[in-house]
């Protein structure tokens, strides 16, 4: 959102008085972000309220998304739906969106996925790009409908500007998803998602520089790029971090990092880190050897079908008494 200094608060404050509701909105916004104004809740609310009251479809999308996250106000999923619902009598296409995502995840109504590429489709024929790349990932996965992969990378392709639809078609050009495999045009949008801060994107592009695909191999720019990623909560990025400091890839090797993002990425369900982990503290190299916490660590990756675990995990049950 764009930075809004307290000399222009002052001209969307005596806009958003006089009734303006695209005003009553942005000074909404600016007391949530603090932006030209000190963040205040309370604020938030009133304004998205008087913009709700008076039938605005974007107020009543933005006092709901403050209903279901607990912003302001004690978070209430009922009320959330009925100001989502009022909002797609608009046919504003967020709330559109908002409400097929609910019914994708069984938020406040039954999960129904029938129900979700419907509301998908009425917000993407708007030109709503995240329910343009909700519809790819539908026909991706083939939820409530056949897959279509060649579908999916249409629905990707009109959702471009949005960087998890970037996101996909990188993903897509290295894979052969819809479209033939070409590891340049991957990097491309892989390069634009990452830019905009998209974790997997960044992950990904990552890979490419270590593996020299669709680029010259670039040890340190993925060890850089897998750092980024990591640090922000991307568990895939946490392992190739582990991995980078145990391979000495773009960066000197170093066992107590390895440890510690391998540590991190199991603890948020990473089965291969799981294993790894694992691994380490079966090791008779390690300092102090602790075969329960490996057994822990194995039971917890072969739950996931890691089979490198499960056969770890039988034969240190058959040879170590515990």
């Amino acid at each position: 959102m764009t930075k809004h200094t307290p000399t222009a608060m002052v001209y969307y404050l005596k806009a958003a008085k006089k009734g303006d509701f695209h005003a009553m909105n942005i000074v909404a916004m600016c007391y949530r972000t603090g932006s030209g104004v000190p963040e205040d809740p309370q604020e938030v609310i009133h304004w998205y309220r008087l913009c709700s009251d008076q039938g605005d479809p974007e107020g009543q999308f933005n006092l709901g998304f403050c209903y279901q996250t607990g912003y302001g106000v004690e978070q209430n999923l009922p009320e959330a739906l009925r100001l989502y619902f009022l909002s797609a009598k608009n046919n504003f296409s967020p709330a559109l969106n908002k409400i097929g995502i609910c019914f994708q995840y069984g938020n406040g109504v039954p999960r129904d996925l029938r129900e979700a590429f419907h509301w998908f489709c009425l917000s993407a024929e708007q030109g709503n790009t995240y329910a343009q790349h909700n519809l790819g990932l539908c026909y991706e996965k083939g939820e409530s409908i056949d897959p279509d992969l060649k579908l999916a990378f249409f629905w990707y392709s009109l959702a471009s500007p949005c960087d998890l639809a970037q996101f996909k078609l990188g993903y897509c050009y290295e894979y052969g998803y819809g479209v033939k495999i070409n590891p340049y045009e991957a990097v491309y949008w892989y390069t634009l998602s990452a830019d905009r801060g998209n974790t997997s994107a960044q992950n990904n592009l990552a890979l490419c520089f270590e593996q020299g695909k669709g680029v010259p191999r670039k040890p340190e720019k993925a060890f850089k790029l897998y750092k980024e990623a990591a640090i922000k909560g991307n568990i895939c990025a946490q392992f190739n971090l582990a991995h980078c400091y145990k391979y000495a890839i773009g960066v000197v090797q170093n066992l107590q990092n390895t440890i510690k993002w391998y540590r991190i990425a199991a603890e948020n369900g990473h089965t291969e880190a799981q294993y790894q982990l694992g691994l380490h503290y079966e090791s008779r190299q390690t300092d102090k050897p602790d075969l329960r916490e490996a057994v822990r660590l194995y039971v917890l990756s072969s739950q996931a079908k890691n089979y490198g675990a499960k056969s770890q995990l039988d034969e240190l049950i058959q040879s170590v008494p515990l």
